[in-house]
């Protein structure tokens, strides 16, 4: 179950089903475990962010059920928490919000490593973009091996852009596609920061892909 979680990015909606089903037999296995409930909800925001969703207001209140149903089993899980961000964040630009949730599951778990990435796009989000590459680095270092590090890559990648650092951006978005190239956001950043950076022609065939 966890290696089909693990590359939800990967994964067609057939798949993300398939995972559903699988996190909603471990609920019933023990619905008392925060875990796969913060993961359902992660579930969601993936459905959105990869454009799958047939009903992003059902997914945006479907994430919010189920995060707050982990927290309710556990409060103090740093997964958890960080999930909690992430809806936040992303789901309903509520970034202070989301802060606060990254925060608190650092303050449990110094190498939860997601809060640190989430918080690093949070950060970019704002504009803090020196703050943001930094905190995706400690990201990248704590766990070299990560099954998600093309996320962190792509998340480098946006955070490098935004501090007007392009060919930086453009060699971690590459790095991120060559990982997984199924992760529609690091297209996104990659065609942003070829344009800026002046490689019309290459940026337009990266959006052909996208598209």
């Amino acid at each position: 179950m966890l290696r089909a979680i693990d590359h939800l990015h990967r994964s067609s909606a057939e798949d993300l089903n398939s995972a559903q089903n699988l996190l909603q037999s471990a609920i019933a296995a023990d619905p008392y475990y925060a875990t796969p409930y913060a993961w359902l909800a992660r579930l969601h925001v993936l459905r959105v962010g990869q454009g799958a969703s047939a009903d992003p207001k059902h997914d945006a209140s479907e994430a919010n059920r189920h995060v707050e149903t982990a927290l309710e089993c556990d409060g103090n899980d740093a997964w958890a928490l960080s999930v909690h961000g992430l809806v936040a964040a992303y789901l309903h630009k509520d970034l202070e919000l989301a802060m606060t949730r990254y925060d608190r599951a650092l303050a449990i778990n110094r190498s939860a490593v997601s809060a640190l990435a989430w918080s690093a796009s949070a950060n970019t989000w704002l504009g803090h973009a020196d703050r943001a590459t930094e905190l995706v680095q400690r990201a990248i270092d704590l766990s070299p091996l990560d099954p998600h590090m093309y996320s962190f890559h792509s998340i480098a990648a946006a955070a490098h852009a935004a501090a007007g650092n392009y060919d930086r951006s453009i060699a971690f978005a590459r790095r991120s596609l060559r990982e997984n190239r199924g992760l529609t956001a690091t297209h996104k950043v990659l065609t942003m920061s070829l344009a800026l950076s002046g490689q019309i022609d290459d940026a337009k065939c990266v959006a052909s892909e996208l598209l």
